[in-house]
């Protein structure tokens, strides 16, 4: 099963708990896609995927300007990574497939 589509997931950031939905779209070894939490809607690009892993970079504008270094592994309809939120530490997010 491909790792395109989306997502419902919790992110658990040192923070508390958010939901989110993540859309991934590859071409080739190629991701992009967006994250929508909390009425924000941020997109991204020139992710890289490895089999059923992923990679990407994004960088927030709201609530903060944060840089974002995320990785997961997609196995069929699961999906759990890490987001690294610098000084914030890191957030591990997992969800299913919608």
């Amino acid at each position: 099963m491909s790792i395109a589509g989306s997502f419902q997931v919790i992110i658990n950031s040192p923070l508390g708990d958010t939901e989110a939905t993540l859309n991934l779209d590859v071409t080739g070894e190629s991701v992009s896609g967006s994250i929508y939490s909390q009425d924000v809607l941020q997109n991204f690009s020139g992710g890289a995927v490895n089999g059923n892993e992923v990679s990407w970079e994004m960088d927030l504008t709201r609530p903060i300007p944060l840089h974002l270094i995320c990785t997961a592994t997609v196995k069929g309809n699961l999906i759990s990574g890490v987001m690294r939120l610098g000084a914030f530490g890191d957030a591990n997010f997992s969800g299913t497939r919608i």
